[in-house]
């Protein structure tokens, strides 16, 4: 009789519930609606949020690595001899495809270290043109719409480049920043101001985090910028001492520039501004050739 009993509240229940459900649907719905109609926004967002990352990560990769490979153009001219005008015209050619490469990656770059990277390619590029051999300019042959830069706004351009990897938070990766010392005094020897040459080695020396290839590289770089900086009492005018080989000129363009030097056990510091694909293997900006000064130093030629 109890059982019975039971089993019939329950029926009596399940009969009331299945009455009420569209008074509750109806009082309750929107709201359920709205909820999940929330939730599958957010998962969207959070979806689109984390796959756009990924997209724009791999795209600055991406970008960096074609800086790099244009840059790598520059520095080895085409084999074979060249007129003027040609190697003028592959010079532009692979440093705007450079400068194009390095602004998206640089747009895209959310990753501090991936920046720093495409800030220090841009440094390299910029010095590189300073140094490159004397050619015809872009308006001179026709063949670029680049602006006509002098050898000093490119200096300039090069050294903002270095100086903003200088800073937080583009400084947390520590092989960027010696790089990036490494290429400011270069650029000072450029332009014959040993003392903050001497202050950016000394740096990288005093720096307990330093690679010990980097180390000795700039421990030989200070030894002859003390060298350099002690101006010619006798013996007739200054004679080029070089610092590693001759830039090449396009009457030889096949020479190439001055290849990397550096430990083969350590990550390689260079004697020009270079930047290989792999950061761990990415070769330090360096230094153009120089002549012991009488004086001020002189320009390097322009372009």
């Amino acid at each position: 009789m109890k059982s019975e009993r039971r089993h019939e509240l329950k029926t009596n229940s399940l009969a009331k519930g299945i009455t009420t459900f569209p008074e509750l649907l109806q009082q309750y719905g929107s709201r359920v609606l709205l909820g999940v109609i929330l939730c599958l926004l957010v998962y969207v967002l959070v979806y689109r949020y984390t796959t756009g990352k990924s997209q724009r990560a791999n795209a600055a990769a991406e970008s960096l690595s074609a800086a790099r490979l244009a840059l790598d153009s520059l520095r080895t001219p085409p084999p074979g001899r060249m007129a003027p005008a040609e190697l003028a015209e592959v010079r532009d050619q692979a440093a705007e495809e450079a400068e194009s490469a390095i602004r998206d990656a640089i747009a895209n770059a959310e990753d501090p270290k991936v920046k720093a990277e495409a800030l220090i390619t841009q440094g390299d590029l910029n010095w590189l043109l300073a140094n490159y051999p004397t050619l015809p300019t872009s308006t001179a042959i026709g063949t670029s719409s680049r602006p006509v830069k002098s050898n000093e706004e490119l200096l300039k351009a090069s050294e903002e480049a270095y100086r903003e990897v200088l800073q937080p938070p583009l400084n947390a990766d520590h092989q960027s920043v010696t790089t990036a010392r490494l290429g400011l005094a270069a650029i000072a020897e450029n332009r014959g101001q040993w003392a903050e040459a001497r202050k950016d080695y000394q740096q990288i020396i005093d720096d307990p985090a330093t690679a010990e290839a980097f180390k000795t590289l700039a421990g030989r770089r200070l030894e002859l910028v003390k060298i350099l900086e002690k101006p010619v009492m006798l013996g007739g005018p200054p004679k080029a001492v070089p610092l590693g080989p001759a830039l090449p000129t396009f009457t030889d363009p096949s020479a190439g520039f001055p290849p990397a030097t550096a430990p083969s056990t350590q990550p390689a510091p260079s004697t020009q501004p270079a930047t290989d694909i792999s950061p761990a293997t990415r070769t330090a900006p360096a230094v153009g050739p120089t002549t012991l000064p009488a004086g001020p130093a002189s320009p390097v030629p322009g372009k």
